[in-house]
């Protein structure tokens, strides 16, 4: 038996071959047009359009009685490209930063609830220190905390009910109520920091990337020895070159004037 077509659900392949259908029919098709192309019975098709209906991935148009992609499509291709151009926009900056002080320069985003790095430009320096992994937790990340900024209360104490947060140092922020005070300083500061939070002897600053709404799209970082950054850089110089990096990708990406 095929392992991997094992794993598939069919209601939901179904479901991909009917929208896959209407997007290669220029965005619109009827039920017997599809039944013709997938062999499926009309009333399958209804149910599964219904259902992609009910979650605004399919509109129904009531005169031609054709059916359309959503409104859901178009948010989130906004929301992909994006993310496609972010990385080419601030790939310059990054590089910039990471002459500048010879340390690691990272691009995150959140995904599902995590911090999910998508660009990584190495300094000098950094080639010397193993890289960050990948994906990583909210609560002890300078780009994490960026996101919890942008929580209210309820989504914050949701986060924590369900986040099964670990002391990786002594330092790291374990209680709502201390990272609360924490999110509060960030946002009077605009940028924020992982001082020993994530890993003994490794320090970060981040400073968010905000769309036209005023949300973190992304964040941007630079990272490494605490004593070689405070050393051949001075923590403040690194912070203003971080929060102005931010400032000028969102200028570039058309968010700021």
């Amino acid at each position: 038996m095929d392992n991997e077509k094992y794993n598939t659900v069919p209601m939901i392949e179904k479901a991909c071959q009917i929208v896959d259908i209407i997007s290669k029919a220029g965005g619109e098709a009827g039920i017997s047009e599809i039944a013709r192309e997938t062999g499926l019975s009309k009333s399958t098709i209804y149910r599964v359009l219904y259902t992609l209906q009910d979650w605004k991935w399919i509109d129904k148009d009531e005169e031609s009685d054709r059916y359309r992609l959503g409104l859901f499509f178009l948010q989130a291709g906004k929301q992909v490209k994006a993310k496609l151009i972010l990385e080419d926009v601030a790939k310059p900056v990054m590089k910039r930063l990471a002459e500048e002080t010879g340390e690691s320069v990272n691009l995150g985003t959140i995904f599902e609830n995590r911090v999910l790095s998508v660009e990584t430009v190495h300094g000098q320096a950094s080639l010397m220190v193993r890289g960050l992994e990948p994906v990583f937790d909210l609560y002890c990340s300078g780009i994490g905390k960026l996101f919890l900024c942008d929580m209210t209360e309820e989504e914050l104490h949701k986060y924590f009910s369900e986040t099964a947060v670990k002391e990786r140092t002594a330092s790291t922020i374990l209680t709502e109520e201390k990272m609360k005070i924490e999110l509060e300083r960030i946002r009077r500061a605009g940028f924020s920091v992982d001082n020993e939070e994530y890993e003994y002897g490794l320090y970060c600053v981040a400073a968010p990337v905000k769309n036209c709404e005023g949300r973190t799209l992304a964040g941007i970082s630079v990272s490494g020895p605490l004593s070689r950054m405070e050393k051949n850089n001075g923590l403040k110089k690194i912070q203003e070159a971080v929060v102005n990096g931010a400032a000028e990708i969102e200028k570039r990406m058309g968010f700021k004037i």
